[in-house]
């Protein structure tokens, strides 16, 4: 048994805790460790039901992104579908409930629907969001999330990836039920109560509307689609593999899904946004700043430092920006001029510019001042 992940049992009902820190990420070993805790499962004629929980303060945030771009960079051949995972764990003999906090976005919102059972505290929230880094599910998420919202709400959340509230989700038929205080708890009695009852698998759920609705559905999700983000792969990719929900069988329409995913994560534009998502994590580190160091509220018009032709940072307005940030101006500047972010972007993607926005955004939030980069 994987250290991320721990089995234990209370009262007959089997506990899969989760505990991969800060965010428990769907990583190749978490992945390991449900599949080690499942074949215990499976061999337990005592367990009564089973419980998935996360350590910390969160469910599972998605899928380890790393892992995308070793794949994509050639660092490691191939990786491992959770697709048959999944399967296992729908397939279990006993109800399995999926208790939720936090959030459960990507591939944790894809692990929660292989239950057959999911309750959350209110504060949670769940979400498909890869197409913010230009791919889509691929563990199954176009394929069951149609079978359990509705084929609209599926395009919504899978062309978009704006994430859900959990009372949203409840009236979506995502989440079974909303649970008040310690979630555990909640969780063991919510398996108790249902440990007699039929374990539904999501994946054979059939109501998926008429071909006269979808077809409505689709089309004006391609238009807006094509107005919003133009010239973006995922989202009308997205789209295809729910319309493959709603005329293909459930494995074909995995296989439509996986062809799809395949396709956007060895795309340009999908190297550029994974690009820029770690980015936007380094951008925000500046060494030997603590992360408690005061930020500042107000902001530059101008841009912050600028090359000279010698190559040393120079100020626009100096004076103000260097009071303002103090002894940390000059790490910004030398930060500014090692990060060849912007360049990468536009020549990998150009629809990927708007991520620009996101980082200007993500430095007046965090240093008070207005990029001019």
């Amino acid at each position: 048994m994987s250290e991320l992940v721990q089995l234990t049992k209370i009262d007959g009902i089997a506990v899969v805790t989760i505990n991969n820190p800060p965010v428990n990420a769907l990583s190749a070993a978490v992945s390991a460790g449900i599949a080690a805790a499942v074949a215990q499962i499976e061999k337990d004629d005592a367990v009564k039901a089973v419980v998935f929980i996360g350590a910390g303060r969160t469910f599972i945030a998605g899928a380890d992104i790393k892992e995308f771009g070793e794949l994509t960079s050639g660092k490691i051949i191939c990786r491992e579908s959770l697709k048959p995972l999944l399967l296992r764990i729908e397939d279990l003999r006993m109800p399995v409930v999926m208790a939720i906090h936090g959030v459960a976005f990507g591939g944790g919102l894809e692990l929660a629907m292989a239950g057959h059972y999911r309750i959350a505290l209110p504060s949670a929230q769940v979400g498909q969001p890869e197409v913010k880094l230009g791919i889509i599910p691929g563990a199954a998420g176009t394929q069951r999330l149609p079978r359990l919202a509705g084929v609209a709400k599926a395009v919504e959340m899978c062309a978009e990836g704006a994430p859900l509230k959990a009372e949203d989700a409840l009236s979506a038929g995502i989440l079974d039920r909303l649970v008040e205080g310690d979630l555990m708890t909640a969780a063991i009695a919510f398996a108790k109560e249902v440990a007699a009852k039929p374990a539904p698998k999501t994946r054979e759920r059939s109501e998926l509307g008429t071909p006269e609705q979808n077809a409505a559905i689709f089309a004006a999700a391609r238009e807006t689609t094509r107005k919003k983000q133009r010239g973006l792969l995922a989202p009308l990719a997205a789209i295809d593999a729910i319309e493959a929900a709603t005329t293909l069988p459930f494995e074909q329409g995995c296989q439509k899904e996986e062809e799809l995913f395949t396709k956007c994560l060895f795309s340009d534009q999908s190297k550029a946004l994974i690009h820029a998502f770690f980015g936007e994590r380094e951008v925000a580190k500046i060494p030997d700043v603590p992360k408690e160091t005061p930020t500042h509220g107000r902001r530059h018009r101008h841009g912050f430092c600028q090359r000279g032709n010698s190559g040393a940072p120079q100020g626009n307005g100096s004076g103000r920006a260097r009071s303002r940030l103090g002894q940390h101006s000059e790490k910004l500047c030398q930060l500014r001029q090692a990060w060849p972010f912007h360049a990468t972007v536009r020549r990998r993607a150009p629809q990927a510019h708007q991520t620009d926005v996101g980082l200007q955004r993500i430095r007046e939030r965090r240093y008070g001042y207005r990029s001019g980069f």
